[in-house]
């Protein structure tokens, strides 16, 4: 299942999969907000809390990466259920850490160096 974060949402208009609250709530022009509500209604997208047990995990083992709180809780969730979909490449980084698989929407994936 893919875990999407708001800009996956927001800016390449994915809306095929699972996200936290407060990625939806990042979205505020009214246009978009529209659009998602209709994915939230149709079910194409769903809100999703992730276990705290995940959040404590990606806490754990992102270091001293800066990463929001809706990332954390965007990665937590992907912890629980899959594929995280991001062009943030601290998230992409945190994901690998975590054995996450990830897909970035429109960019290339950070590699290490």
């Amino acid at each position: 299942m893919r875990v999407l974060d708001a800009s996956s949402i927001l800016n390449f208009g994915r809306r095929d999969g699972v996200t936290v609250k407060e990625a939806v709530d990042e979205i505020r022009d009214w246009r978009s907000k529209t659009e998602v509500q209709a994915a939230l209604d149709s079910g194409e997208l769903r809100v999703l809390e992730p276990a705290a047990e995940s959040i404590a995990k990606v806490r754990e083992t992102m270091g001293k990466e800066a990463l929001s709180e809706t990332d954390v809780r965007v990665l937590a969730l992907a912890v629980e259920h899959g594929i995280v979909v991001t062009d943030d490449h601290a998230m992409q980084r945190v994901a690998r850490l975590l054995n996450i698989k990830f897909e970035p929407v429109m960019f290339k994936p950070h590699r290490p160096r």
